[in-house]
């Protein structure tokens, strides 16, 4: 073989190598601790927060969206390891801490909202795409029949919005809209009689937004306006009974793209993303304080995970390490103790 030939078939080989390491270290979040099995287990304490590894996610993807529904976690939809947004849907049982694959999305999303209610799994909006398309789809799932069917479109298309349930009723907040913008709306969508209204707009216009439920009031915290350099800190607390907004105390760093639940009474904030970096912080809210406190750190940075919440204890899924497309199929569980009692 002429050694000029020789040479280029190495520096090929060589191309392939290095794009090959890149996507396995960016897109698969493969560190070299993984490869060489080195990387230390979760860990902590049950005072400031207790990790441990669950069986994997089949599917590895970002930007899914993640409910519990009568003590199992669902995974719906989101971004895989080459950027398709897919249609997936696998639930995890943490009694046998095992997974399931079950019927796909009607249409593929990515940055959707899922709630469980009434033994029904409710998906609602999200974009489509990598020109993150905004949809107004209400998809509804019987675990029973293992169907989907639809409900009433949403009032405008959204994704990258927020949502909760309280005394059934499930709300949405912000989100991306048709004009590309943060929207400031909320949504109350009635599943009795598949109808919808418009509630007290949002106070700080914003996307990649997460919230959650607690004693009747629904917490909405981080986010961005458009881009990841402008993130937000706030945590902004709605009442449904009274249609009403009010302001808490700051979430300790402004990031977007982050996973929260609720359990005893608190509010977990896990992860997120800013500008050239993802977010380990786990920080726990609580109302009655309106304050925060600093837990036990997730075992690695990730953006865009999901979180839920099933028999005290909340199960984090899924997310990239790496800012932008970056995928995991990570599933790790976080329990806490307050007062040598264990929430419920």
């Amino acid at each position: 073989m002429p050694p000029h030939l020789l040479r280029r078939i190495v520096a090929f080989l060589i191309f392939v190598a290095a794009v090959v390491a890149v996507y396995f270290w960016y897109v698969r979040g493969v560190d070299i601790s993984d490869v060489l099995g080195r990387k230390p287990p979760p860990g902590g304490s049950p005072e400031t927060g207790l990790w441990q590894t669950r069986a994997p996610m089949p599917t590895p993807r970002v930007d899914a969206a993640i409910s519990e529904l009568d003590g199992k976690i669902y995974v719906v939809g989101g971004f895989d390891s080459l950027g398709q947004t897919i249609a997936t849907v696998e639930v995890y049982d943490p009694a046998s801490d095992s997974w399931e694959t079950l019927a796909p999305l009607p249409k593929p999303l990515h940055h959707t909202v899922a709630v469980g209610l009434y033994g029904l799994l409710y998906v609602l909006g999200g974009h489509q795409g990598v020109a993150f398309e905004p949809q107004d789809f209400v998809f509804i799932f019987d675990p029973i029949t293992g169907a989907w069917f639809e409900g009433a479109p949403l009032p405008e298309p959204r994704g990258a919005h927020a949502g909760a349930v309280v005394d059934g009723m499930i709300y949405l907040f912000g989100g991306v809209g048709p004009s590309g913008l943060a929207a400031d709306t909320t949504y109350a969508y009635d599943p009795v009689t598949n109808t919808w209204s418009t509630r007290a707009l949002l106070p700080t216009s914003r996307d990649h937004v997460a919230a959650a439920a607690i004693d009747d009031k629904i917490y909405v915290v981080g986010g961005r306006k458009q881009n990841v350099a402008i993130n937000f800190n706030t945590l902004e607390i709605y009442d449904p009974a009274t249609d009403s907004w009010q302001e808490g105390e700051h979430l300790p760093q402004a990031r977007s793209a982050s996973a929260v639940s609720a359990l005893g009474g608190k509010l977990y904030v896990f992860g997120g993303e800013a500008p050239g970096k993802t977010f380990a912080d786990a920080d726990e809210y609580d109302p009655v304080r309106d304050a925060w406190t600093a837990r036990m750190p997730m075992t690695s940075g990730r953006q865009g995970p999901g979180a839920a919440a099933s028999g005290g204890v909340i199960y984090l899924i899924g997310g990239g390490k790496r800012p932008g497309l970056s995928v995991s199929s990570i599933n790790e569980s976080f329990t806490i103790q307050h007062n040598n009692a264990s929430l419920p």
